[in-house]
């Protein structure tokens, strides 16, 4: 059982579906005897690549400009060589430094074999093809070698017989010596092992025992930051991930490709490959004949080879190190039959629609005084009361700007606005005909602008060219119509190309709190002060928050798969949001005793009023949402052994985020405060997702009083984007929060039951 659902996160927008993804564990080379990490012969499986050169081995302690000689580890299963005189548990010496006298080795008795000059503890590795072959590598390497009870003893020394006076004297073998005894007991240890390795294989293969048909789904499964790696990493499986995503699986497509087809590929591929066998059985079996046009190549290979660039097209569209070009990005779902086009209205020149296709109501302002607002319209008239030459409504004007992706895209309104600017010769203004014309391109030129200032985001390069054509044709309608356009353009390029916006204050920027072992590794949660948690926390989460978008918050697309790709902002923002989450959780069940745990709690508290004292109701929420975890919740004599105080804090923090009212009370601290503030973004979405349940379209026209709604929600948004925390980053901290967390809800589970079992009293609780 999960922890209950955030309040106020609509649906599609809850816990990430998997955490950051880091590189697989890697398994380090074998450590030399000396303790330093060992190189790899070149041939040997995950060694260093072939042709470079070993690395030498530095004894502790000396300079790294000592010359050494590279000391190899000992091939794979066989045992270390140690030289003569050297103590079972002692480390090599190298051959480059001095050594002592080594003592006379004993001489042998007159008659008797000497010793092999070999070093007698260079061990071999049986060479069996049953070990190496039949049992897999988890079996070799985690079973318990067996032992033959004749191997458990030291083998006693060859006993001379007495020679007969008919055959000449046998030669006495030399007693046996503790390395070879130790060499004679290993090779018998391993041809015992060799002799029962076919029952464990037997055992181990048995079908009753041992499935193995889901070895890797089950790994997958159990691994999903390798799975993502996986996806990621091979074309074949990101276009599997793709097309699970996508649902391209259609009835419209699965009829456009029948059985017959299916199998008649199959077939083709089966006799190219010259499985003709295979081929045959299918063909008995399914009843169809393959074709009887031959290709050269694989027409299932080729349809597979394309699927896989096309969903290559996406991927490259969408890494993170790329900026993505989201026009780009939808043309090219477009041209691969994964997202459909939205329903469109005909395309009828502004000037060549007739009037009442505009529908307009009476409504109070905060006044009190009646005024004027679109209830819906077409877009042409939805554009030409944009630009009326009788009045200029800038509510109107902001609300259309920010809402128009919802309905339209930003290359049909420049469009549409280069109709209206091209007044028609015959065009019936009055008396004043030419006077109402230059208005009205006047009116034009001043949205453009307002559009370049606001919303420079909406300008890719294609538009940005269309765009400088426009300006370029309505120089010659006057310098100042030009001009009016030109120079808001002129700043978003030079914006365009700094790199980073350099943030200016009018107060100091405080002192961070650095803890004193900043630059180590074992940097944890209770080295770090209170407040630098919470301030660290806030810059991380504000710097996503403020680079969010207003198109963004558009149609739900933070939380429909086809359209996630254009809330990027506001999905990292709620990827945030559970890693903090999942941090608390984790932090207080990683510890062991109860003392700890409270001690965690109580820190975690503690961040939670500087952070609310940093208005940042996001990370406060994740952190109530941390405390909510199942698994956390139920450590009740973990929270009942902190102090009162504290406990008081955490239930006040827990009422200002409460869900009663939708959220009335955090909302009345949210218009109370002033910024900076980073607001819960939960909220928002959830209005937004109640909005969006209104019609686009009444009786064919374009809703525009719920584009009003979505207005106000976002605009909501876009007040505490303005104003930046004046606090400075500690990049230590920050990577120190930013650490990936990988453990799910049913391994946290049992984590906490280990920690207070079910009907535990405190006495059992450690």
């Amino acid at each position: 059982m999960g922890p209950p659902p955030v309040a106020g996160v609509p649906a599609g927008v809850g816990r990430a579906p998997m955490p950051p993804v880091g590189p697989p564990p890697v398994v380090g080379p074998p450590t030399s005897i000396v303790g330093r990490v060992a190189p790899q012969p070149p041939t040997g499986r995950g060694g260093p690549p072939m042709g470079k050169a070993p690395i030498p081995l530095m004894p502790a302690g000396l300079p790294p400009s000592a010359n050494f000689t590279a000391v190899h580890a000992p091939p794979r299963f066989a045992a270390p060589v140690v030289p003569l005189g050297v103590g079972r548990g002692q480390a090599p010496i190298p051959p480059h430094m001095s050594m002592p006298a080594m003592p006379p080795l004993p001489q042998p008795a007159p008659g008797v074999r000497p010793p092999s000059p070999h070093p007698p503890m260079m061990l071999r590795p049986v060479s069996s093809p049953t070990l190496t072959h039949a049992l897999p590598p988890a079996a070799v390497l985690h079973s318990a070698p067996l032992q033959h009870p004749a191997a458990a003893a030291p083998v006693p020394p060859a006993v001379t017989q007495p020679a007969t006076p008919k055959k000449p004297a046998v030669t006495q073998k030399p007693q046996a010596t503790p390395e070879r005894r130790l060499v004679d007991l290993t090779h018998t240890k391993l041809s015992t092992q060799a002799m029962c390795v076919p029952a464990i294989t037997k055992a181990l293969y048995a079908r009753n025992m041992c499935d193995r048909s889901t070895w890797v789904s089950d790994f997958m499964q159990s691994n999903p930051d390798i799975c993502e790696l996986r996806e990621r990493i091979y074309p074949l499986q990101r276009a599997i991930c793709l097309c699970k995503l996508y649902h391209p699986g259609k009835k419209e497509v699965k009829e456009n490709i029948s059985r017959t087809h299916m199998i008649q590929l199959i077939l083709q591929h089966l006799q190219l490959k010259g499985l003709k066998e295979s081929r045959k059985v299918l063909e008995t079996e399914s009843r169809i004949k393959m074709p009887r046009h031959h290709m050269h190549q694989s027409r299932l290979v080729g349809y597979l080879k394309q699927a896989v660039r096309d969903s290559e097209g996406v991927f490259d569209f969408t890494i993170a190190d790329k900026v993505m070009d989201k026009t780009s990005l939808e043309e090219h779902l477009f041209l691969i039959g994964l997202q459909e086009e939205e329903e469109e209205q005909e395309d009828v020149n502004i000037w060549l629609e007739p009037e009442g296709n505009l529908i307009v109501d009476k409504v109070s302002n905060p006044s009190g005084e009646d005024e004027e607002a679109v209830k819906c319209g077409s877009f042409n008239k939805l554009v030409e009361h944009l630009t009326d030459e009788s009045k200029l409504d800038m509510q109107y004007l902001k609300t259309f700007l920010m809402t128009y992706q919802s309905f339209t895209t930003p290359e049909k309104l420049l469009q549409k606005l280069i109709q209206r600017f091209n007044v028609p010769s015959n065009f019936k203004g009055g008396d004043n005909g030419s006077q109402v014309a230059g208005v009205i391109r006047l009116r034009v030129c001043n949205v453009v602008k307002k559009w370049i200032e606001e919303y420079s985001s909406d300008f890719d390069d294609n538009l940005i060219v269309q765009l400088k054509q426009f300006i370029e044709h309505a120089g010659t309608f006057g310098g100042h119509l030009a001009m009016t356009m030109q120079k808001p353009l002129q700043k978003m390029l030079q914006e365009t190309k700094q790199k980073k916006v350099v943030k200016k204050f009018s107060e100091a920027t405080p002192e961070p709190f650095i803890p004193r072992n900043i630059f180590s590794k074992a940097l944890s949660l209770l080295d770090i002060d209170d407040e630098e948690i919470a301030r660290q926390l806030t810059l991380i989460e504000f710097e996503i928050y403020e680079r969010i978008r207003p198109s963004e918050l558009l149609n739900q697309s933070w939380s429909k798969p086809k359209l996630k790709h254009r809330s990027p902002n506001v999905l990292a923002l709620i990827k945030r949001f559970n890693e903090v989450s999942q941090w608390v959780a984790e932090e207080i069940l990683g510890q062991a005793s109860i003392k700890d745990r409270v001690r965690v709690i109580s820190k975690f508290v503690k961040v939670c009023e500087k952070v609310v004292a940093l208005h940042n109701f996001n990370t406060l929420m994740a952190f109530i949402a941390g405390f909510s975890f199942s698994s956390v919740h139920r450590l009740k004599y973990s929270f009942e052994e902190v102090s009162a105080n504290l406990q008081k804090t955490k239930s006040e923090h827990e009422g200002l985020m409460k869900s009663d009212g939708s959220f009335k009370v955090y909302r009345t601290a949210l218009h109370n405060l002033d910024p900076p503030c980073l607001p819960y973004l939960g909220v928002h979405l959830t209005d937004l997702t109640f909005v969006d349940e209104n019609p686009d379209i009444i009786n064919g026209l374009n809703n525009f009083a719920k584009r009003n709604l979505i207005f106000q929600t976002i605009s909501l948004v876009q007040q505490y984007q303005q104003r930046s925390y004046n606090l400075q980053p500690v990049y230590q901290i920050q990577q120190y929060l930013r650490q990936p967390h990988t453990k799910d809800e049913a391994e946290l589970y049992k984590i906490s039951l280990k920690r207070e079992p079910r009907g535990a009293s405190r006495q059992d609780i450690l």
